[in-house]
């Protein structure tokens, strides 16, 4: 047999010789058993994809079960159990909803109402009441305290009683006509204002109450009765006060003649000389009884 160059007969595809030694490498392999093979190798595949696919579910499940038996299921308790609701009476508003927070419910502020006992913020009223059952998460609305704004004194030093009056009257203060003072002075005019209590522009609440002191002008050299018959009782008391004297004893006698009220006598008599802070007796009218003829 001569020497040829190495080539593969067509019956003998997959055997190759060997350079070296004139032997072939390996088997033949036909197509059919390299399909089979890789069918085969396919098939391991799918199962270990298979396999691992169920352990992930069955891990994923049983993190599923353990979620809800440790959390869900305790919040799904904890949501059906009622809360008492608290007291949040005196309270500061940011203690109260501290409170509310930790038990489930919700603060709400209300309307803000006048008081000056507590500070500001402190709750004087809820609803619901303390210690009525709710549902978690159900609103709890407070009332809250709040300062009123403070009213500046008007200055009232040289007007009439009257404007005096109508002037407290317009800032939301009182002046009561039976607590008005009267003294003499040299450095203000008769009838009008010259003391007053608080000071003007002092910060006062609405309602309290404006102390007058009305001139009743210079001292009297001399100190004599004055002319009080005719005159209202109501009137009766600045004469005297403006003569330095005293109300003394009123007796009332029925008389439709006149008004209810009227100075009819007075003891002693106008023109009288009297020491200062002496007493005048005055004689009053009043209604006559009915069924009774005077």
């Amino acid at each position: 047999m001569t020497d040829s160059p190495d080539y593969i007969r067509p019956e003998n595809k997959g055997y190759k010789k060997s350079k070296d030694s004139g032997s072939h490498s390996g088997p033949h392999l036909r197509p059919s058993d390299l399909k089979q093979a890789h069918i085969k190798n396919n098939a391991h595949g799918w199962l270990g994809l298979a396999a691992g696919l169920v352990v992930v579910i069955i891990a994923v499940v049983w993190l599923v079960v353990g979620l809800v038996d440790r959390v869900i299921m305790p919040l799904v308790v904890l949501s059906s159990v009622e809360r008492q609701v608290p007291n949040l009476h005196h309270l500061s508003l940011e203690e109260a909803d501290s409170i509310c927070c930790l038990i489930g419910l919700e603060l709400v502020r209300g309307r803000v109402r006048v008081d000056n006992r507590l500070p500001p913020g402190s709750v004087l009223d809820q609803f619901p009441v303390a210690g009525v059952s709710v549902k978690p998460g159900r609103r709890v609305e407070v009332i809250t305290s709040g300062r009123e704004r403070l009213i500046a004194c008007p200055d009232a030093v040289g007007r009439s009683p009257r404007e005096a009056m109508l002037m407290a009257d317009s800032s939301g203060l009182v002046v009561v006509e039976n607590h008005i003072r009267y003294s003499h002075s040299s450095r203000y005019p008769e009838g009008v204002v010259m003391v007053q209590r608080p000071l003007p522009m002092t910060g006062m609440m609405r309602g309290d109450e404006l102390t007058l002191t009305v001139s009743l002008g210079p001292r009297p050299t001399e100190t004599v009765a004055p002319e009080l018959v005719g005159r209202r009782i109501s009137e009766v008391g600045v004469i005297l006060a403006k003569h330095n004297l005293r109300l003394g004893k009123v007796t009332r006698y029925p008389d439709s003649s006149v008004p209810s009220g009227t100075v009819i006598s007075q003891s002693p008599e106008p023109g009288s000389p009297m020491k200062p802070g002496e007493k005048v007796n005055v004689s009053v009218t009043k209604e006559p009884v009915k069924g009774i003829k005077d």
